[in-house]
């Protein structure tokens, strides 16, 4: 199935990056958690689905390990998606427990260590696969930018995309 995902149409990546800024009006708070819940799974496995499959089309960086990029993942989605859970079922208690800034505080922390990560990996792997050679950050810092400002960016990252993935 996430060999099917990195085919997903452009127009539905594009809403679905939007659709939780839209729908912050339209939903009740429990529903925009919910929502919110959907979204991360998506784009966590949809990300994975392409780097799954530009791997397999990566020749010339042997040093790009998968397993980690996997955790990494893996942890970004399941961070999220527990704040949206959290965030669904607490919407209207008054406060949040005193604990909680002792876990949201490092997990944010961590959070943004792991998006920079992710687009990092991912930006380094599109170059890779498109120049054919081992690249440095200067050579795929404008990927790492569009994929910081992502529902504009992917209108240029998704054909390059589509054309490295062609078998």
């Amino acid at each position: 199935m996430t060999r099917l995902l990195f085919k997903t149409p452009l127009l539905i990546l594009f809403l679905l990056s939007i659709l939780p800024v839209l729908a912050i009006e339209l939903l009740s708070p429990k529903n925009w958690g919910y929502l919110n819940i959907f979204i991360f799974a998506f784009f966590s496995a949809w990300l994975y689905s392409i780097v799954k499959v530009l791997s397999e089309r990566n020749q010339y960086d042997k040093e790009t390990k998968l397993g980690k990029f996997t955790a990494v993942l893996i942890w970004t989605a399941f961070y999220s998606i527990s704040l949206s859970i959290y965030f669904a079922l607490t919407f209207n208690k008054y406060e949040d427990p005193k604990w909680f800034p002792l876990i949201i505080i490092p997990g944010q922390i961590f959070l943004f260590y792991c998006v920079f990560y992710l687009t990092s990996f991912i930006a380094k792997l599109i170059c890779t696969v498109e120049q054919k050679r081992i690249v440095k950050f200067q050579d795929y810092l404008g990927y790492f930018f569009l994929f910081f400002i992502f529902p504009i960016g992917i209108w240029w990252i998704h054909p390059k995309i589509n054309q490295l993935t062609k078998s």
